[in-house]
């Protein structure tokens, strides 16, 4: 060793410690526990280049997507329809005009805002009419200038006194006549009979 050290450096160098070449101590063995090593194909320059790889197939890819249609033919090949031939009868009839007044009593007679067909709608309004008055009985008519009816209700056990605009719950007398009276029922006409 040199005598010729300052006491400066012997100080610095008392303060900074022996010096440790090829010594390895508790702490450094705990940190190379700790640290692993990655595999060779998850080093940082290699996730880059898989990045950067993916990004250009996907740059050829989205080219490709818009460039394919100014590459392909314009002709596309469709199927080619047969003509079928209409007996020129079926023409005529289909053609043929038909007076105003047809298509008017068409209207009338169809309910256009029903979701049923015309022939179920009669048949299910044919059932829901008995079942609406399956349970009215009409007693006796009061005959004279202002005529009444007598009902039974058998379901409340109620009899009433009705006069023609008169209701019976959701029911609204329309006409009273001889051995019958009509009920109106959201626009369907129920009859009742002695």
């Amino acid at each position: 060793m040199r005598d010729n050290i300052s006491p400066e450096e012997k100080l610095l160098r008392l303060i900074r410690g022996p010096k440790k070449q090829g010594v390895i101590t508790e702490k450094t063995e705990k940190n190379r526990q700790w640290n692993f090593s990655f595999p060779k194909y998850l080093i940082f320059p290699n996730i880059n280049k898989i990045i950067f790889a993916i990004f250009a197939l996907s740059c050829i890819y989205l080219i490709y997507t818009f460039a394919y249609p100014l590459f392909i033919s314009n002709n596309i090949n469709l199927p080619k329809v047969t003509e079928e031939k209409i007996p020129e009868e079926k023409i005529q009839a289909i053609q043929q005009i038909k007076p105003y007044e047809f298509y008017l009593q068409g209207l009338k007679n169809r309910q256009i805002f029903s979701g049923a067909s015309g022939q179920e709608s009669e048949k299910s309004a044919g059932t829901i009419n008995a079942d609406l008055i399956k349970d009215m009985t009409l007693v006796g008519i009061v005959a004279g200038d202002n005529p009444q009816a007598i009902i039974q209700d058998k379901k409340t056990q109620k009899t009433y006194y009705v006069t023609k605009g008169q209701f019976i719950g959701e029911f609204k007398v329309e006409d009273i006549q001889d051995g019958k009276i009509i009920l109106n029922y959201s626009g369907q006409k129920l009859e009742l009979y002695l």
